[in-house]
């Protein structure tokens, strides 16, 4: 049987058993004009390509071509990162081995990542206190759950308050 032949199933191509992980991955993916080789079989909803392979359960299809390229499995905890952030490509050139913060990183760094700003005591809007309630609760004799109940904020909170672990600057 020639690789290149589709096996026709019903309306699906299907790649014929036997084949190596190499011309399995080439099978199921197309050359772009941008250089990305995109993946063309099964798609999760964030565009990863996913291909089941030796026996295994489904592992994404970028992985699995890194994983070619370099000739090992990845390091624990290390992930298959796109330097052309297309996450249907598999092209090996385009894909690095690097941790989440990497990848992150990586993303932050093309502009591709809003990292909001974080909002601390009044300004977070989901807040329940305000500077002046923290000073008060800092200086409140009470026991904690009084406190808390007085509030409407958990005794956690009025301890972490107390502590200074938040609304320090209260």
């Amino acid at each position: 049987m020639n690789y290149a032949e589709p096996v026709q199933t019903s309306r699906k191509r299907r790649c014929p058993p036997g084949v190596t992980l190499a011309e399995k991955l080439a099978f199921y993916s197309l050359p772009a004009p941008n250089g990305c080789r995109l993946w063309s079989g099964y798609k999760n909803s964030a565009g990863y390509g996913w291909l089941r392979w030796g026996g295994q359960r489904r592992r994404r299809a970028h992985r699995l071509a890194l994983e070619l390229k370099l000739g090992r499995a990845l390091g624990l905890g290390m992930e298959s990162c796109h330097s052309c952030d297309v996450p249907g490509c598999i092209e090996p050139g385009h894909l690095f081995e690097g941790t989440q913060a990497d990848n992150i990183n990586d993303a932050h760094r093309k502009g591709r990542l809003f990292l909001p700003p974080a909002l601390h005591g009044e300004r977070n809007a989901s807040a329940k206190l305000n500077a002046t309630s923290a000073r008060a609760i800092r200086r409140d004799a009470r026991r904690q759950v009084d406190i808390a109940a007085a509030y409407g904020v958990s005794q956690t909170t009025v301890s972490q308050i107390k502590r200074g672990q938040t609304w320090r600057l209260a």
